[in-house]
């Protein structure tokens, strides 16, 4: 009885809720898109559980490779998986656990961060060469970045990057403040970026001068973070993926917060129509034009065309 009297007040409220923000009775498809703009459906779906070709058992980072294909890397399968933004299956990599990917040139850096291992492959996948990563003390490493000639990895709390050339050398460590904990790095021009999942912060490094900087802060709202996790930076654009908000929100450089896409579903059948449930990773290519955001829980990455959502949270902005 308590169920059924909860399902009317539910339904009541929902078309009272329509009324009022329409100003008459529309379809639930009209209200949802005036309460929320920043829900854009992906051009495309890759995935689903398993270990067959173009399924996904653990998903650990996303990369694109140029502006066409991207990586996926996928520990619970032991591979790294090649698909063109057509969502077609290009190639595979066999890897043990595989975990944070980098792309350098023409080579692709696989992190082990169980073993501290850097691997680095050609873009055919051929194997050319790895080594491990000095520990320091108990800080194990957690994310792996890549600029055209240089590799770097950043240990789990913050602590020192240690910057590798090609050949697995060290050129140099760059001192970092503490970090609740690294989830994600990217390079971008002379920074390297990394998010605080529970310090809901990105700090921004300059890998010359050492010189730190940060925003964020935890909350809901935008502009806000609750446990971000993967990052990626184009063309002065900073993606952040927000994964207990279920969004992908967009920054600046300085920090300034410019938009969101991405909701949490409430009904299973919405699942996939540009609703999120808990994103880690996200692509992005170098022309900016495609993002791929990955659920590790629904084993699946959506892509979506960057300018369709700035055009659709630009449009629904000055309408409101």
């Amino acid at each position: 009885m308590k169920m059924i009297l909860r399902v009317c007040l539910f339904a009541l409220f929902s078309v009272s809720a329509g009324a009022l923000v329409a100003g008459e009775l529309v379809g639930t498809e009209a209200v949802r898109e005036r309460l929320y703009p920043n829900v854009v459906e992906p051009e495309r779906i890759i995935g689903g559980y398993g270990s067959r070709p173009s399924e996904f058992l653990q998903i650990r980072k996303v990369v694109f490779r140029d502006n066409q294909r991207f990586y996926v890397s996928d520990c619970g399968a032991n591979r790294i998986q090649e698909f063109n933004v057509s969502g077609e299956l290009l190639s595979t990599i066999s890897h043990e656990c595989p975990g944070d990917i980098a792309v350098s040139g023409r080579y692709l850096a696989v992190l082990s961060d169980l073993t501290g291992t850097v691997s680095l492959y050609e873009n055919s996948g051929k194997f050319v060469r790895a080594w491990k990563v000095p520990r320091h003390g108990d800080k194990r490493v957690a994310a792996i970045a890549a600029d055209a000639s240089h590799i770097i990895v950043a240990p789990q709390y913050g602590g020192q990057l240690v910057v590798f050339d090609l050949y697995g050398r060290t050129l140099r460590h760059i001192d970092v403040p503490p970090i609740a904990r690294v989830s994600g790095a990217v390079a971008a021009g002379n920074d390297i970026f990394l998010t605080d999942k529970f310090g809901a912060r990105i700090y921004a490094i300059n890998m010359h001068s050492g010189k730190v900087r940060h925003f964020g802060e935890f909350g809901t709202y935008a502009g806000e973070m609750a446990n971000p996790h993967g990052i990626d930076v184009k063309n002065g654009k900073v993606y952040v993926v927000d994964t207990v908000n279920h969004r992908v929100q967009q920054f600046d450089e300085s920090g300034a917060y410019r938009l969101q896409f991405g909701r949490h579903p409430v009904t299973p059948n919405e699942i996939g129509s540009g609703r999120m449930h808990y994103p880690h990773h996200i692509a992005v290519t170098p022309d900016g034009k495609w993002a791929v955001v990955c659920e590790p829980f629904e084993s699946r990455c959506n892509l979506f065309l960057t300018g369709k959502v700035e055009q659709k949270y630009t449009s629904s902005s000055e309408s409101a």
